[in-house]
């Protein structure tokens, strides 16, 4: 069938047009702890909002309250940890967000390649997130982050959620399987940024009945071309 000039760039504009309407219903955004946390210092449960998303940040175990570092973010002081500005051990840093969003990538500091305080055995620290369905992430360093540096590591998370906690393990036992010697590491980190976007549509953005809007798009042009297709056949 062919279809006329003047169609093709209708069809065209409309698509595109849907197409701008989809991109703007992700809404990305930043929690920027690093620059933007220190009125979360002392606190034991903060709350703050970014691009409208309301968003609550707890310390725990019972007593804890966050801290916070310029160029790092937000750690933990408590009694079950020994890094005042970061977290271990007993400490979990949970962020919890007043509507599903789609978490892309978290920052972390203070996350090193680094020699253990008692042997030669070189290490990297480790820890890991939960996500609000139980879903467990692994938190590791690379080795182009050691000691001296901001130990930053941008983690993939890519998945919806209304919630991420995080934790380390702390001081921890190892043995060295090359020589049978044991060894300590001191596994921590700094929770510094969390990118993420709005998973509801705009003000403005219709969410056409809970349907996808590509499949409206394809409703929409399907329906121009059955049109056409009858004016072809009436014009016949």
């Amino acid at each position: 069938m062919l279809v006329p000039l003047r169609v093709k760039l209708q069809v065209s504009v409309l698509v595109l047009g849907m197409v701008g309407a989809v991109s703007s219903v992700a809404m990305a955004s930043t929690l920027d702890l690093v620059d933007n946390g220190s009125a979360a210092n002392g606190l034991a449960v903060y709350e703050t909002e970014v691009d409208t998303v309301g968003i609550k940040i707890t310390a725990a175990p019972a007593g804890a309250v966050l801290t916070w570092e310029a160029g790092d973010g937000l750690g933990i002081k408590s009694t079950a940890g020994y890094e005042w500005d970061e977290i271990e051990g007993k400490e979990i840093l949970t962020v919890s967000f007043d509507e599903p969003v789609f978490i892309s990538s978290v920052v972390l500091t203070d996350l090193f390649y680094e020699k253990s305080n008692y042997t030669s055995s070189w290490y990297l620290e480790e820890g890991q997130y939960q996500l609000a369905d139980g879903t467990v992430g692994q938190i590791k360093a690379l080795v182009s982050q050691p000691t001296g540096t901001n130990g930053m590591l941008t983690l993939a998370v890519n998945t919806t959620t209304t919630s991420i906690g995080f934790s380390a393990p702390g001081y921890t036992d190892k043995l060295n399987s090359w020589c049978g010697t044991k060894y300590n590491e001191d596994n921590e980190f700094a929770l510094g940024k969390i990118n993420f976007d709005k998973t509801t549509p705009p003000s403005g953005v219709p969410e056409l009945n809970g349907r996808s809007p590509f499949g409206a798009v394809g409703l929409l042009v399907g329906g121009i071309f059955a049109a056409c297709s009858r004016r072809r056949k009436r014009a016949g």
